[in-house]
């Protein structure tokens, strides 16, 4: 799965990380509180390590619920390309969840 970060400042939380999914379904992150809901970032080209090397993907992430899929179907989900970046307005991020066309895509997510 993937590795889950949390940054706590001055009395409040600060929750981020990055999730690493492949063709199944997975949860896009904890049990968080969020009060604007979560931002999603799937990294591109452009996107590099301390060493400058390239970790952007090279498949679409789809992001939906339990049942997503990635696909362009009833279950498909939202479909992150390579670079792209959502806000999404949840409650609950928890019940999110990702998939990828490609095994060891990358997510990157931060609570508002």
């Amino acid at each position: 799965m993937g590795e889950i970060s949390k940054l706590t400042t001055t009395g409040k939380s600060l929750y981020h990380g990055v999730t690493q999914v492949g063709t199944t379904p997975i949860r896009l992150c904890p049990n968080l509180e969020t009060h604007q809901g979560i931002v999603v970032r799937a990294p591109g080209q452009a996107d590099v390590n301390a060493a400058d090397q390239p970790i952007g993907n090279t498949g679409l992430v789809y992001i939906g619920d339990h049942r997503v899929t990635a696909d362009h179907s009833n279950t498909g989900g939202f479909p992150l390309l390579p670079g792209m970046a959502i806000v999404i307005p949840v409650n609950d991020p928890s019940e999110l969840y990702i998939v990828a066309t490609k095994p060891n895509q990358i997510v990157q997510w931060m609570g508002l």
